[in-house]
């Protein structure tokens, strides 16, 4: 499809309207082999480098914004000050540049000139991102930053039986507004290796799907973190989206997680 017309579909979507002004993060997981999807960028196994490298994309805005605009920060009524944030699912055209994005809400906008998306590693596919950007109107956006979002998905728990249980910080966790996606904002603790090559690594195990007699699904998931010896010097803010499974309609969703403060569990409402 030809740029002009899908700015101009996208002018016309039945769905647009303002969006709220909130900042979001990232999101978690799905079904082992269970789910079909076009997202890409998806894995049963994640991996993060210290600050200042892949994980630097996906953890402070101020890194972000350096990716689409060179625009300074003013205060007031400065070029951020009508600055929004969302979790969307972006469509990369030729030549790896992002030509518009879909929120979690429904609403689809144009970006004004497409951006181009250096962490995508595939044209003509959809991603999992988080972009600030401007609503100009009429479905357009003008973007301030754009960052891919990894989305995790589940393993049977016996194939994950050598993954390490390393604790694991987190600030939050959620689930989307379209109810495909949990979200989470982990806390990583990271400083300067000896390895350049050491990576902190994320997965998710699937151990239970219980099919309730009155036809409700529930999962229970664990998330392992393997810390692999990186110096734990300071925090880094680094989001995830778990995509929820289609075949298999989940209901509810139990996370437990290693944290810093102990074992937390976290009983998610699906539908």
């Amino acid at each position: 499809m030809e740029y002009a017309e899908l700015r101009e579909r996208v002018a016309h979507h039945p769905h647009q309207r303002t969006l709220d002004e909130r900042c979001y993060g990232i999101r978690t997981d799905g079904l082992d082999k269970e789910t079909p999807t076009i997202m890409k960028q998806e894995s049963h196994l994640l991996s993060w480098k210290p600050r200042h490298t892949v994980v630097a994309v996906a953890c402070c805005l101020g890194a972000l914004l350096s990716g689409c605009t060179n625009d300074a920060y003013d205060k007031g009524d400065g070029p951020y000050s009508d600055m929004q944030a969302e979790l969307v699912d972006v469509s990369i055209g030729e030549e790896k540049k992002a030509l518009d994005f879909v929120t979690d809400k429904g609403q689809h906008y144009m970006f004004e000139t497409p951006v181009l998306a250096t962490w995508a590693s595939k044209a003509d596919s959809t991603y999992r991102a988080i972009v600030y950007f401007d609503d100009l109107g009429n479905g357009v956006a003008k973007c301030r930053a754009l960052g891919g979002v990894p989305t995790l998905r589940a393993k049977e728990h016996r194939k994950l039986q050598n993954m390490a249980d390393d604790p694991v910080g987190y600030e939050s966790v959620w689930v989307s507004d379209n109810h495909r996606y949990v979200n989470m904002a982990l806390l990583l603790k990271s400083g300067v290796s000896d390895s350049n090559s050491a990576l902190h690594k994320i997965a998710l195990a699937q151990d239970t799907l219980i099919c309730h007699s009155n036809g409700r699904n529930t999962v229970h998931y664990r998330l392992l973190h393997d810390q692999n010896n990186i110096p734990q010097y300071y925090t880094d803010r680094s989001y995830v989206s778990i995509l929820l499974p289609e075949t298999t309609p989940l209901d509810t969703v139990v996370l437990q997680m290693n944290t810093t403060d102990g074992v937390v569990s976290k009983v998610l409402t699906i539908r």
